[in-house]
């Protein structure tokens, strides 16, 4: 997951990455001073396709996001279509 390019490819090329705490949620794109929730699953949708979506491990860190396959149900893939990963 690149947080800091998806700041900039929604917030512009001046926008920076912080964390405001030492959790899962707690990644912001700043921009002129304010800041914005990064969307993990539009990150993922932005950064692999479609059927990707952010998925976290441990919400005690903020390391521990990854892109993963949506799931139509538990324990069922949605078909990948063709979407790859990077």
């Amino acid at each position: 997951m690149d947080v800091m390019a998806y700041c900039r490819q929604v917030y512009g090329d001046a926008a920076a990455v912080s964390a405001v705490r030492t959790d899962g949620y707690s990644w912001r794109c700043t921009i002129r001073g304010r800041e914005h929730m990064v969307d993990m699953d539009e990150l993922c949708a932005m950064q692999h396709g479609p059927l990707y979506v952010g998925k976290l491990d441990d919400p005690r860190d903020p390391y521990n996001w990854y892109c993963g396959l949506k799931t139509a149900d538990p324990g069922r893939p949605v078909p990948s279509g063709g979407a790859g990963s990077k």
